[in-house]
């Protein structure tokens, strides 16, 4: 570690009031203030910038900024828990933004620019490219996981990024070496890991999600399955898509804002249901949509075909920071050149609850609720959107049919590092179940399969109260019946 990083400016404890420059592509955005955990924002350094970002109507900071906050167990681990501390702690941030005290923090870092492309070294869902990381991930319990997941974040160059999962940022070059760089060097991909407490198949659930959503026509983040131990289940490698390809000449300067930013809400630690991420409606979604897309029928859709993937498949965790918009600007013309919905990404099944009997849930309401949603429901909240009552039909009805078609699909024709692993099969048959569950329920067509429900709990204790404690059979918990 060089000067840049050993010389920037800790802010970390309280009371300290340090100054900073908000940085986009290497280029001055704008300047605020941490005093004592507040952000004080000093105004943008160009008009054509607070034009581009979605600013927070009280003080005109940026919302994304406003929302950067820490949520997993690394940054409590490593003393940067909390949302001055992050801020401070770190130089890099998504989207090729920087914070820093002095420019020339920002030129000794290398911009984001995906190299290696991920599809290119990916055989059957698995990642085929050589794996070059000095940390070797050898658990599933969560906290061993942080502890050897924070060595990494103690490099103040190293690109700091939200969410509740354990997860690590990662390059790939164009000759297939995939390792954690270090602060100064691209960063191209998450690679993100399984735990334990009925997560041990995570990286499979969120591959077979992405996958189906690939299939039925949603743009999607690339990703593939990988083994960092024979004896653990495959983690999972998301690659980005708010960057530019490295030597490509493209000089288009790319923001990835989310709904909660779009929204001009802040988020808390602790959102209370109704509020925070979770807030408002998806029909308010819509309308953002409407307002800011370059291609607001396609997007409508895009956002509606997204919306029931989530649905399908049990995704309960469809809040407003997992689905956003990618804005394409222009550095010459000084112009949004395209904005639309981004790629999914973020998509898990909440394989535990049973879908049978009402107690599949979204995140955001849709026509004032989140349960027990039918046909009906997404035909409104399609016109709500603009969108004509037999396009609605024709894209709901569509789209039900292919999830649970491709669910299947893939639950019947499994990877190899998914058939050897199972916590990972059983995560695919269970998502197939509520795919044609729902598919059946709708009154749509959907292929034969037999339903694998949810097992009962052990030792005498409820389903919830055995994985959260962890104390189970696995390999009762993960057995499937012979007629799968």
């Amino acid at each position: 570690m060089t000067d840049t990083t050993e010389n920037f400016i800790d802010a970390s404890h309280s009371g300290i009031r340090l100054d900073l420059n908000l940085f986009w592509y290497g280029k001055k955005v704008g300047s605020f203030t941490l005093n004592d955990g507040d952000i004080i924002w000093g105004g943008f350094s160009d008009p054509q910038y607070e034009k581009l970002f979605k600013c927070r109507e009280e003080d005109g900071a940026p919302q994304f900024l406003v929302n950067l906050h820490p949520d997993n167990a690394v940054f409590d681990l490593i003393g940067h828990g909390k949302q001055d501390k992050f801020i401070s702690s770190g130089v890099r941030f998504l989207t090729n933004i920087s914070i820093s005290q002095e420019s020339s923090d920002i030129l000794a870092v290398k911009r984001d620019e995906l190299g290696g492309k991920l599809a290119d070294f990916t055989q059957d869902a698995a990642f085929v490219g050589n794996l070059n990381m000095f940390t070797n991930i050898n658990s599933l319990d969560e906290d061993d996981l942080a502890e050897q997941v924070s060595k990494h974040w103690k490099d103040r160059c190293l690109s700091r990024f939200s969410g509740a999962e354990i997860k690590l940022p990662a390059s790939l070059t164009e000759n297939g070496q995939l390792y954690t760089p270090s602060g100064r060097e691209a960063f191209t991909h998450f690679i993100k890991f399984p735990t334990l407490g009925g997560k041990e198949g995570w990286g499979v659930n969120e591959w077979t999600c992405l996958e189906v959503s690939r299939r039925i026509g949603l743009p999607t983040a690339e990703a593939s399955l990988l083994k960092f131990d024979e004896k653990m289940p495959p983690a999972l490698i998301v690659e980005r898509f708010d960057i530019p390809e490295q030597g490509s000449g493209d000089k288009t300067q790319y923001l990835l804002q989310d709904f909660c930013t779009l929204g001009g809400l802040d988020v808390g630690f602790n959102a209370d249901r109704g509020q925070g991420k979770v807030a408002g409606s998806m029909e308010e979604l819509g309308k953002i949509v409407n307002s800011l897309s370059t291609s607001p029928t396609r997007d409508a859709e895009l956002l509606l075909k997204r919306t029931l993937l989530s649905w399908c498949v049990g995704d309960g965790d469809m809040h407003r920071k997992n689905i956003s918009m990618l804005f394409e600007y222009n550095p010459e013309t000084q112009k949004i050149e395209n904005a639309s919905m981004s790629p999914v990404y973020d998509v898990t099944s909440e394989i535990w609850i049973d879908e049978r009997y009402g107690d599949q849930e979204m995140a955001v309401k849709l026509v004032g609720k989140t349960k027990k949603l039918k046909e009906a429901s997404f035909v409104a909240l399609a016109k709500n959107m603009g969108i004509e009552e037999v396009r609605a039909k024709e894209i709901i009805k569509d789209t039900v049919e292919a999830v649970a078609r491709e669910a299947v699909d893939i639950a019947k024709n499994l990877p190899s590092i998914v058939e050897d692993c199972p916590s990972g099969v059983f995560n695919v048959y269970r998502i197939a179940s509520y795919a044609v569950n729902t598919a059946n329920r709708f009154g749509y067509d959907a292929p034969e399969w037999t339903r694998m429900d949810v097992p009962k709990g052990q030792r005498g204790k409820s389903l919830a109260k055995t994985l959260g404690e962890q104390n189970y059979n696995a390999e009762i918990l993960y057995a499937v019946p012979e007629i799968m």
